[in-house]
């Protein structure tokens, strides 16, 4: 389901312009975000699992497995693969706070509430633990949705001849 929920993701689309090799790679990138975040009990999803929110607690480190794998994962795209990297670790928050890795919702089933409610659960996990919440928005659309739910845009950053995105805070409550 995720992998169908980011094939026209800007982000994604950018990383792979061609379908068939962007399904691939997003079908790999997800194996391995659900591989490492089930465990921890951090990825949510609803009854028919046509969506998913995949939360990363404060405190989780990025392991040399990680890097690994991203490595090879983006091999054949290192210069946009670093420069995504480079980008998101530079822009995250220093101090605790939980992170929205991934949010999505099968195509067929967006618009009806689906992501808002698995947002909502990972915000509450914030709100007992008193801590912010950070993201990185890739499409307007997405913005909007976050922006409704108490996220603030940092700043618009456009990738290296890409989409724009926008790193979001959350404030503790």
């Amino acid at each position: 389901m995720l992998v169908t929920a980011f094939m026209d993701d800007p982000v994604m689309v950018w990383f792979d312009p061609q379908p068939r090799a962007r399904e691939r790679r997003l079908t790999r990138l997800f194996e391995h975000v659900l591989e490492k975040h089930l465990p921890r009990g951090t990825v949510w999803t609803n009854d028919e699992h046509s969506a998913a929110a995949v939360w990363v607690p404060p405190g989780t480190p990025v392991t040399a497995s990680d890097v690994r794998f991203y490595l090879s994962l983006y091999a054949d795209r290192l210069p946009k693969g670093l420069f995504w990297a480079l980008f998101v670790e530079s822009r995250r928050p220093r101090f605790p706070h939980w992170l929205l890795l991934y949010l999505g919702v099968a195509p067929e089933r967006q618009g009806r509430g689906l992501g808002g409610t698995l947002l909502d659960a990972g915000l509450a996990r914030a709100n007992v633990d008193g801590l912010p919440a950070y993201l990185v928005a890739s499409s307007p659309g997405s913005r909007r949705l976050y922006e409704r739910h108490g996220f603030r845009v940092q700043r618009e950053v456009r990738l290296m001849r890409g989409p724009p995105v926008w790193p979001m805070l959350r404030e503790a409550r």
